[in-house]
């Protein structure tokens, strides 16, 4: 490496202000490694590990990845018993939602009590909250 000329530590704070990440500007100075760029910028009074907004980061092919919106929650009320009371620890029955609500060291602490989904413990609406799809991990193709 060249060394920490100022012009090279001025080019390391633009592309840090532009958003760039670390190994971008490495790649971009040449001659420097990541971990040197985030030493240096540390040192030079940059925030590095504060929450920055990259602009569409692109795949290797070109496409922009975008994240989908979450689908809007629709939150159901929690089932309400004959009495008009909630399903607690002792209504709890094997056909009812286990999704807790409340705190549990207060006194109104009860379940959803609605439906179960088949082989869950939950309803439909508290099952697609609790048990997220884990991300495809991508594989490498060997050139």
């Amino acid at each position: 490496m060249s060394g920490w000329t100022p012009e090279r530590l001025e080019l390391l704070k633009a592309l840090h202000a532009q958003g760039l990440s670390f190994s971008a500007i490495a790649r971009h100075l040449g001659g420097a490694t990541r971990n040197a760029c985030i030493g240096k910028a540390r040192r030079a009074g940059c925030a590095v590990h504060e929450e920055r907004k990259t602009v569409n980061r692109q795949t290797k092919a070109g496409r922009v990845l975008v994240a989908p919106p979450p689908p809007p929650a629709i939150e159901e009320p929690p089932l309400t018993l004959e009495d008009g009371a909630h399903v607690t620890g002792e209504t709890l029955t094997r056909s009812h939602c286990r999704w807790p609500i409340g705190d549990p060291a207060l006194a109104d602490f009860h379940f959803c009590g609605r439906g179960l989904k088949p082989g869950s413990v939950y309803c439909p609406h508290h099952h697609g909250i609790s048990y997220q799809p884990q991300p495809q991990k991508r594989r490498r193709i060997a050139a």
